[in-house]
C-alpha cells in the first residue's frame, strides 16, 4: 500500500466467479475463485477481521509454511463438534450489518430480498457449523447462465473407468487445471485430467468475462520474501498473464468474442491518484499498450454514465466470452492427447512417489499430482484449503440491446470495472447484451432473486435501462487468500504434489499464468519464475472452521461502511 492509500499495480481488477447450486429450493453459488477486485481486503483486512487471532501482525512472512496432507484421505472423517453458539450471533449480527449497509447504499430490500426463510438460513447454519463450509450441493450440468446458453458446444467427456497411468494426473477441470495440462502436453507429456462435474463449470465457465493485467494486489509488500527484483518479475509476469491468453486464443483459433480495450473507473477524486499511479508504473515495466488517463469531462467517450469522475484506458486487456474459452482450451488439450474424464470426483488420494488417485469407478495412477480445485478442494487437502475463503458475487445479462443502446452504454465496447470495496464490473456481450456484475458478500447468504438484487445496481449506473428486461441471473464464489496472491507451489512433505488456488479477482489471467508455471517446474525448465510465487508463504485465515467467514464478512463490512463515509 503506498502513500496515496491505494494499492499499487498488480491490484488487477479482473472479474467475479460464479457457480451455481441448489439449496433448499432456491439458487445458491459456490465458484472457483476468479472474480473482480471486491477482494480488495489483504492480509491488513485479515487483520481487521481478527487483530487478537494474527497478533496484529502483518508481516506476510510470519506465514505459516504449507504442508502436506495425511498419506491417505477419505472424505466424512471430520468430527461434527455441534453447534456454536458464538459462530450463530456472529452469523445473525452479519445477517444484519449486511442488511443495513445494503440499505444504506441504496440497495432494493423490499419484499422479494426479506422472502428468504428462516428455515433456509438454518439449513445453511447447519452445514456451516457441522461441516465449517457453505453448502456445496450442485447441479452436475453448467448452470444456467447467458454464458451456457450461448456457448458454441459443450461436448460431453467420459466418468474415468478402471485403471490409466499417466505422467502426470491433475485434479480440476477449470482454467488452472486445463491450462496446465495443456501446457504439459505441449511439452510432451502424458496427463489425465478429472473433473468432478463438467469441464469449465465453475468459476472458468460464469465469470465476468474481463481479461484484465496483473496477478495479486500490492505486490510491493512481497520484497522482504522475494526482494525487489523479484516483485518486478511478478509484475511483469502480471503482464504476461494477458499474453498467454491472447497466444492460446490465436493458435488454436478459440472462438470466445475476444475483444480489446478496458477502462478501470474513478468513483472519487482519489481515486485518479492511484490510477496516474499505475500508469507511470506500467511505463517503467515497458508495458507496450496504449495506456491513457481520462478526466472527468472525457468519461462521455467510454461510458454514458455520470457517475465517475475520470477513469484509465488499457488497450492491452479487454473481454471474452469465458465459458467458450475454457471449452476451447480442454479440445486443443484433447488434440494433444491430454485424457479428459468428467462426473469424475475424487474420493481419495494414496500419496507417495507414485500417486494413485481414486475415483467411484477408477483411479490414476501418475509420478505428479496436480491440485487444481480451488474453491472446491475441500476436504482432498485440509492445510490448502484453510487458506482460501469464498466471497460471493453475481452477474445479471439484459436481453439484447439496439446497436444505438449500447453504443450510449460503452461507445467504445470497453470492458470497465470500478475502484469500489464492492466493485462494480460489467461490459457488453457479443450479441449487445449488458453484463452487469458487482456485489460480493461474505456472510454466506445469496439473494433469492438475483435479478431483484442486482438491478438497483445497475440502474445506478445506467438509470437509461428502467424499461429494459433481464434475460439471465447468476452468481458464484471468488476465491480469496489472505495476502491477495495466487497460492502456487508444491506440498512440503509430497514434493511430487503440486498445486495453484486462490486467484483472488484475478483468476481469468492468472490461472493461465500458473498452469504455465506450474508446467515448467514440472517440466524442469524455468524453475526460478515457480519458486518467487512457492516461496511466499500464506496464513490460514484465523478462526477455525466455524469462524472464518463470520470474521471476514466483519472485516469487509467495516471497509464498506469507511467507503460509505
Amino acid at each position: 500500500m503506498n502513500s496515496t492509500g491505494r494499492r499499487p499495480l498488480g491490484h488487477g481488477k479482473v472479474l467475479v466467479v460464479p457457480n451455481s447450486l441448489q439449496i433448499s429450493g432456491r439458487s445458491s453459488y459456490t465458484v472457483q475463485p476468479f472474480g473482480p477486485r471486491c477482494t480488495q481486503f489483504s492480509s491488513s483486512m485479515a487483520a481487521s477481521c481478527s487483530a487478537a487471532v494474527l497478533r496484529g501482525r502483518r508481516d506476510i512472512s510470519s506465514g505459516e509454511v504449507v504442508t502436506g496432507p495425511q498419506q491417505s484421505w477419505q472424505p466424512g472423517t471430520h468430527s461434527n463438534e455441534g453447534i456454536c453458539l458464538r459462530s450463530a450471533l456472529i452469523f445473525w449480527l452479519l445477517q444484519l450489518i449486511e442488511t443495513l449497509t445494503e440499505r444504506r447504499i441504496g440497495v432494493d430490500s423490499d419484499a422479494k430480498r426479506a422472502a428468504q426463510t428462516a428455515s433456509s438460513d438454518r439449513c445453511i447454519l447447519r452445514q456451516i457449523f457441522q461441516t465449517g463450509m457453505l453448502p456445496m450441493t450442485a447441479s452436475a450440468r453448467h448452470t444456467a447462465s447467458y454464458y451456457a446458453a450461448s456457448s458454441v458446444s459443450q461436448p460431453d467427456y467420459p466418468a474415468l473407468t478402471g485403471e490409466v497411468r499417466a505422467d502426470v494426473c491433475v485434479i480440476g477441470g477449470g482454467y488452472s487445471g486445463i491450462n496446465t495440462a495443456l501446457e504439459l502436453a505441449e511439452r510432451g507429456f502424458s496427463v489425465v485430467l478429472l473433473e468432478a462435474r463438467k469441464l469449465g463449470w465453475g468459476a472458468s465457465g460464469r465469470n465476468g468475462g474481463q481479461l484484465i493485467r496483473g496477478v495479486g494486489h500490492g505486490l510491493d509488500q512481497f520484497s522482504n520474501v522475494i526482494g525487489s527484483d523479484g516483485v518486478r518479475q511478478m509484475k511483469l509476469m502480471g503482464l504476461e498473464a494477458v499474453e498467454i491468453v491472447r497466444e492460446r486464443v490465436e493458435r488454436y483459433q478459440i472462438p470466445c468474442d475476444l475483444t480489446w480495450g478496458y477502462c478501470d473507473l474513478a468513483n472519487k477524486p482519489r481515486d485518479l491518484i492511484g490510477l496516474a499511479e499505475d500508469a507511470e508504473e506500467l511505463r517503467n515495466l515497458g508495458y507496450r499498450h496504449e495506456v491513457r488517463l481520462l478526466q472527468a469531462n472525457e468519461m462521455s467517450s467510454v461510458i454514458g454514465s455520470e457517475r465517475y469522475v475520470g477513469g484509465m484506458i488499457d488497450m492491452g486487456s479487454g473481454h471474452l466470452h469465458p465459458l467458450n474459452l475454457a471449452l476451447g482450451e480442454s479440445a486443443a488439450a484433447q488434440q494433444l492427447g491430454v485424457k479428459l474424464f468428467e462426473q469424475s470426483e475424487v474420493t481419495r488420494i494414496d500419496y507417495g512417489p507414485e500417486v494413485k488417485v481414486h475415483t467411484a469407478n477408477g483411479n490414476v495412477r501418475a509420478n505428479t499430482l496436480v491440485l487444481a480445485c480451488n474453491a472446491y478442494l475441500n476436504g482432498l487437502n485440509p492445510q490448502l484449503s484453510g487458506k482460501v475463503l469464498p466471497a460471493g458475487s453475481y452477474i445479471i445479462a439484459t436481453e439484447p440491446l439496439s446497436e444505438a443502446q449500447a453504443a450510449s452504454l460503452l461507445p467504445q465496447n470497453m470492458a470497465v470495472c470500478d475502484q469500489r470495496v464492492t466493485v462494480d464490473y460489467f461490459r457488453l456481450s457479443a450479441d449487445r447484451r449488458l453484463l452487469f456484475g458487482g456485489a460480493c458478500h461474505y456472510s454466506g447468504r445469496d439473494p433469492q432473486d438475483i435479478g431483484a438484487y442486482m438491478r438497483p445496481k445497475m440502474l445506478k449506473v445506467f438509470p437509461q435501462l428502467a424499461d429494459v428486461k433481464i434475460d439471465y441471473q447468476w452468481g458464484g464464489m471468488i476465491g480469496i487468500g489472505a495476502n491477495r496472491l495466487p497460492q502456487i507451489g508444491r506440498l512440503a512433505d509430497q514434493p511430487n504434489v503440486y498445486y495453484a488456488q486462490a486467484y483472488a479477482g484475478h483468476g481469468l489471467n492468472a490461472t493461465h499464468l500458473a498452469g504455465k508455471l506450474l508446467a515448467e517446474a514440472i517440466s524442469g525448465q524455468q524453475q526460478g519464475r515457480f519458486d518467487l510465487f512457492a516461496q511466499v508463504p500464506h496464513i490460514t485465515f484465523p478462526g477455525g472452521k466455524h469462524l472464518r467467514s463470520p470474521l471476514l464478512a466483519l472485516g469487509m463490512l467495516w471497509h464498506r461502511f469507511k467507503e460509505l463515509l
